[in-house]
């Protein structure tokens, strides 16, 4: 099935070289994202380098609607350009996580675990929040 591709075409050939030269962070997280997250989720899919409404984020899930960024030394200079970025995806009802580098590489058990908590609590639905205190 073909799907309708939106935004500028350069775009899309940055994106299918990122994801064929991914950073050693982004492909650690990749990893974790295939054997320790994706499995415990199966109707929540990932895609790496996926372009979004123009943005080009390093993994996205679209039931989710949550966008995974991996911060390298690069962001420590663009924090304006990051903030706004994830300003205009907010609007558009995306959620986008920051994770440094080093916790990708260093900490990946850890990072798994927080995914699949915040995974769990984005499809919990609010009444089940609201009550899950009362028996």
């Amino acid at each position: 099935m073909y799907r309708r591709r939106r935004g500028a075409p350069f775009k899309f050939d940055k994106a299918y070289e990122m994801r064929h030269n991914p950073t050693p962070a982004e492909a650690c997280m990749w990893e974790i994202l295939k054997a320790q997250v994706m499995p415990n989720f199966p109707n929540h899919i990932f895609y790496r380098q996926f372009v979004a409404y123009g943005y080009i984020l390093d993994f996205y899930c679209p039931t989710l609607r949550l966008g995974l960024e991996i911060d390298g030394g690069v962001h420590y200079y663009q924090r304006r350009y990051d903030r706004q970025r994830d300003s205009n995806l907010a609007r558009w009802g995306i959620q986008v996580l920051r994770v440094q580098n080093e916790a990708a590489l260093n900490n990946p058990q850890i990072l798994a675990n927080q995914l699949c908590k915040i995974i769990q609590d984005k499809i919990t639905p609010w009444y089940k929040k609201i009550f899950r205190f009362i028996k």
